[in-house]
């Protein structure tokens, strides 16, 4: 794509020295040159990002280090006492390594503060943070943790949806699904569209041979 977009900037040009006083070609070239050099800055990150092992490099801070040390000691899964134990630590746990991963200081005080809530009775994860009998009408504490937790899923649900709805509108992955679509078809859709791309390629190239 960086290779064609830069013939295309090419041709623009060349057009636009055979006839200078042409608006329309004017405006070509110019969109034609903008378009060229955000492919080759898309080119230079994308290799950029390559080099450093597809990710940037994950540098978090000696306090974000420190407390995640401290949580994770607390919450680890292998300090479960039961089967129900383990799966609560384990959704702390994965939680506190989203937050870390994400330099998020905040996310792992609130895991934190789910851990310290569970130590008083709870062993679940979003469901009831003090166990309720039947017979019972639930505290006012018991209700305010219920709510902060259950204000804290709601949120994660719509962060999730508004990502989910983010990548099904976009490029990539209508790309994606194209993708998928082809291979039911024993096709390769990448392999058809770089065969496209080194045609228009060569297209390219003659047509800016015979203009020269």
């Amino acid at each position: 794509m960086t290779e064609l977009d830069r013939i295309h900037a090419e041709l623009a040009q060349t057009r636009l020295q055979r006839q200078p006083d042409d608006p329309g070609l004017c405006a070509a070239a110019q969109q034609a040159e903008a378009r060229a050099a955000q492919s080759q800055r898309d080119r230079q990150a994308y290799e950029s990002r390559e080099a450093q092992g597809g990710t940037a490099r994950f540098a978090p801070g000696d306090d974000l280090k420190k407390r995640f040390r401290q949580l994770a000691q607390k919450i680890h899964p292998d300090r479960a006492s039961d089967e129900a134990d383990r799966a609560w630590r384990t959704q702390l746990m994965s939680e506190a390594n989203r937050a870390y991963r994400a330099g998020d200081a905040a996310a792992l005080e609130e895991v934190l503060a789910l851990w310290l809530e569970g130590q008083q009775g709870a062993r679940s994860w979003g469901t009831s943070a003090v166990p309720i009998h039947a017979n019972e009408a639930p505290s006012s504490a018991t209700l305010e943790v219920l709510m902060t937790q259950l204000a804290a899923i709601r949120q994660r649900i719509a962060d999730i949806t508004a990502e989910l709805d983010r990548l099904y509108g976009s490029k990539l992955y209508e790309l994606f699904a194209a993708s998928r679509m082809a291979a039911r078809q024993d096709r390769d859709l990448l392999e058809e569209m770089a065969q496209r791309l080194d045609l228009q390629i060569a297209r390219g190239k003659a047509e800016l041979d015979a203009l020269d």
